[in-house]
């Protein structure tokens, strides 16, 4: 069991690193995809793939 804990601990870092805010590696990699916020895919309508 716990070994299993131990393969977990990582995907629990990243998902502590996704939630650290607009200063996160993620985020600002989501930001450069022209995200506006800490939520581009709600805020920005280029995620869709139909032309406006």
């Amino acid at each position: 069991m716990s070994k299993l804990l131990e393969n977990l601990k990582p995907i629990d870092n990243l998902t502590k690193e996704f939630r650290t805010g607009p200063k996160s590696e993620i985020s600002l990699k989501l930001q450069a995809a022209g995200g506006k916020g800490e939520n581009p895919a709600f805020e920005n309508k280029k995620f869709s793939n139909t032309s406006p």
